[in-house]
């Protein structure tokens, strides 16, 4: 080093191609004689950085570096808190090289070091257990026991990391440690055996299948498997071996319809795809759920060795098409392949001429992506590409401002100005649809260029305020408002401002922001009369509701269009998470009616909404004349008329549960639910089979659940009327119960016990229906003791 410094001296500040300088490059090989003879020429270098942004002192405990660590911390003591970008420290990196004398001499100078974890919460433990270092981790758990059961960021802990890199007697003394990390999985769904089949580790696969013989069929979030991850990262010694355990793995696909054979293609292992061909000479016609073959896939990832040999397999594979219409060529437009691309044209000249089924051909997918170098080498091929235009009206430019293209846009007007002024199918120009898709970037862009898009609306009569609050765009809405204050007041041309529009779509952060900007926002109306809160039940916007009526309980009694209540609008629509907070806050709701007096049966005919609507009480059978018969075929009635006696039946079935419930210290109440729930419900599912039985379904619960909440509280408000002042949505049946008098009499009335008694031992035949239907009674013995139970209980649970 004297010598060539000698004859060069500039050789001082060389950087390697790394950006290591040669003092950095001494502390990582741990040189500590040259790293004090280049400190005496350059004291600056102290501070040396390599490109990575790390320093001499990481660089030294990453190299494992005791000695050159201590003399840095000499002459440097705020080394000691030193981090790479990916959050290490010095200690972890110690972890990570074994160095367990490192280890002790940092966690002497600082105690904390022991809390250590990087960016993905990975801590020393966890680094140990990776790289294999038994003592390390034997230490640690010594200083701090819990890192046994420590996860890093990404669910992984000891076991799984010991796993990855086969670190078979680490995973052997975890398992004795704590037999429950056999079962652990990551968040992705990755168990141990999985990982060790994507590292490759067969002998960790082999040691966990005798630990656990079902791990052969586990799959993760994804519907991988063992054998499709070998397929995935090229395993071919593990493929073979999971194929000798269970042949049938061939045949595996995952969510997405990808065999192992696609796998592969998308991965470019040439070597695993021959083998599977052999297997299987049918995998060349596979294709996953979106129509794509191994050759499409080939194309999306690039892998152009693949497509080859595809196509020396099977010429055909080079007029190949996904279900949306994209054939190779399109693929690797969209995602910039150009060498693919030419490869391709050579095979196929009329490439040039595709387009998929929504008419984008390659040069508006390569606009659409920002693929400059793609859309030169397109119009160099064919000029009369410039004026592309797809389905819906989008051109180049369109697709470019969509997406926040600037320089795929500036270029497009150098080649053609008149671009300005494109319009899609829709009338939109560039400016609303940048404002539609977020794009602030663009829009200043395209104001600098012609001020006059500020003023532009589309055929509805909504200008980019409106639609910027629409989806949400409170970036863009701030500054059309410094540009043009009067934005604040924008309407359609049916009469929505912003506010309906942010209710319309959900957007609560934009409906507060406007509401500080002008209060009375909150009263705004349409010209159909829909206001805020209607606009959000018809849309399905539960957390809008819940917010406008914490701002204006009022809203409750708003009525819309044909005279429509929220709770209407919502249950016309499907939205019954809606319908139930509302009819939560107010059951009278229930019985609304729009100006034509037809109720909540205008909702399309649905077993779950005929469950909602019975358990909450409705009153009447309005339906409209559309869905008429197909409401009364699901309710079980022959004609309107019928409808009472359906109510009548819910309510005896509601109430009986009631008591049921209600009345304690009975033979009764010590029945297992079920049992109790098919005393009560005999005669509805006898008279109403599809109503009946759907209320007995375990999936409709909170239904009856409901029910008996309703019956519990008109049942409480007969016979205790002051109860009527208080809310409808308290518990009536726990009220119930406490009530003295009625029902804590009958309690311990011995006519309870014994009609309870008569019931359930009658009850537990008439039931044994489903399980011992050698024992059925005949009808009339049925029939008899039905009545006995209805008449003799019925007459005593309700005497005063």
């Amino acid at each position: 080093m004297e010598y060539l410094l000698y004859i060069k001296p500039e050789f001082i500040d060389s950087i390697s191609a790394i950006g290591i300088n040669a003092f950095a490059f001494a502390a990582y090989e741990g040189r500590l004689e040259v790293m004090k003879y280049l400190l005496k020429l350059k004291p600056k270098f102290i501070d040396s950085l390599d490109q990575d942004g790390d320093n001499v002192f990481i660089l030294a405990a990453y190299g494992g570096h005791l000695e050159v660590m201590k003399y840095l911390l000499h002459l440097k003591p705020q080394f000691i808190d030193s981090v790479d970008k990916y959050g290490k420290n010095a200690f972890l990196f110690s972890a990570i090289n074994g160095n367990l004398d490192a280890m002790e001499y940092l966690l002497q100078l600082k105690p904390g070091f022991i809390d250590s974890v990087n960016n993905d919460g990975h801590d020393a433990f966890l680094f140990a257990a990776y790289e294999g270092y038994l003592d390390i981790m034997q230490h640690l758990l010594q200083i701090k026991p819990e890192f046994r059961d420590l996860v890093g960021k990404y669910g992984k802990n000891a076991f799984l990391f010991a796993v990855i890199h086969g670190k078979l007697d680490v995973m052997k003394y975890l398992l004795q440690l704590k037999p429950g990390f056999i079962d652990s999985v990551n968040n992705n769904g990755h168990n141990a055996f999985l990982l060790a089949a994507i590292n490759g580790k067969l002998d960790a696969m082999k040691y966990l299948l005798q630990l656990k013989p079902d791990f052969i069929d586990s799959v993760n979030n994804d519907g991988h498997n063992a054998f499709l991850f070998t397929a995935i990262h090229g395993k071919l010694d593990v493929m073979k071996y999971l194929l000798q355990l269970k042949p049938e793995f061939i045949d595996s696909v995952n969510n997405n319809g990808h065999n192992a054979f696609l796998r592969t293609a998308i991965n470019s292992h040439l070597n695993v795809m021959e083998y599977l061909l052999q297997l299987k000479p049918k995998f060349t016609d596979s294709v996953d759920k979106s129509g794509k073959n191994a050759f499409l896939l080939a194309a999306i990832h690039g892998k152009l060795d693949v497509m080859k040999y595809l196509l020396q397999l099977e010429p055909e594979f080079i007029d190949s098409i996904s279900a949306k219409g994209n054939n190779a060529f399109l693929l690797a437009a969209t995602n910039n392949y150009l060498d693919m691309m030419e490869y391709l044209l050579q095979l196929n000249p009329e490439f040039t001429d595709s387009v998929d089924k929504s008419g984008k051909n390659a040069f508006l997918l390569a606009a659409y992506e920002g693929y400059l170098d793609v859309m030169k080498y397109l119009l160099q091929l064919k000029p009369g590409f410039i004026d592309s235009v797809n389905n819906d009206g989008y051109n180049a430019f369109l697709f470019a401002a969509i997406h926040g293209k600037l320089d795929v846009m500036k270029y497009l007007l150098q080649l053609k100005p008149e671009f300005m002024d494109s319009l899609d199918q829709d009338g939109d120009n560039v400016f609303l649809l940048a404002a539609i898709y977020g794009e602030l970037d663009v829009m200043k862009y395209l104001l600098q260029l012609k001020p006059g898009f500020a003023d532009s609306v589309d055929k509805d009569g909504d200008n980019a305020f409106l639609l910027a609050a629409y989806e949400g765009y409170l970036d863009i809405m701030q500054y059309l408002l410094q540009l043009k204050p009067e934005f604040i007041d924008s309407v359609d041309k049916r009469g929505k401002n912003a506010f309906l529009f942010a209710a319309i779509n959900g957007k609560l952060d934009v409906m507060k922001y406007l509401l500080q900007l002008k209060p009375e926002f909150i009263d705004s109306v349409n010209n159909d009369g829909h206001n805020a809160f209607i606009f959000a039940a018809i849309n399905g916007k539960l957390d809008v509701i819940k917010y406008l009526l914490q701002l204006k309980p009022e809203f409750m009694d708003s009525l819309g269009y044909e005279e429509r209540n929220a709770f209407l609008v919502a249950i016309i629509n499907g939205h019954l998470g809606i319908v139930e907070e509302l009819l939560q806050y107010s059951p009278k709701l229930i019985n609304s009616r729009d100006r034509f007096g037809i109720n909540a049966f205008r909702a399309s005919p649905n077993i779950n909404i005929a469950l909602l609507l019975l358990s909450y009480g409705i009153n009447e059978f309005r339906p409209s004349y559309d869905t008429r018969n197909e409401w009364s075929d699901i309710l079980g009635l022959g004609c309107s008329g019928d409808f009472e006696k359906l109510s009548k039946e819910i309510n005896d079935f509601g109430r009986s549960l009631v008591h049921m419930e209600a009345v304690q210290n009975t033979w009764l109440s010590l029945l297992p639910a079920e049992i109790q729930h098919n005393i009560a419900s005999i005669n509805l599912v006898n008279l109403y089979p599809k109503i009946g039985k759907a209320f007995l379904s375990a999936s409709n619960e909170k239904y009856l659940q409901q029910l008996k909440q309703r019956c519990a509280r008109e049942i409480v408000r007969e016979c205790r009327p002051i109860y009527a002042t208080l809310p409808d949505n308290i518990d009536y049946i726990n009220e119930l119960k406490q009530i003295h008098g009625q029902f804590t009499d009958l309690s311990h009335n011995d006519h309870i016990i014994k009609a309870s008694e008569f019931m359930a031992t009658t009850v537990l035949k008439v039931y044994s229906e489903d399980v011992r239907p050698h024992e059925i009674p005949n009808e009339l013995q049925m029939q008899i003791r039905i009545k006995q139970i209805v008449n003799w209980c019925g007459a005593i649970l309700t005497k005063k």
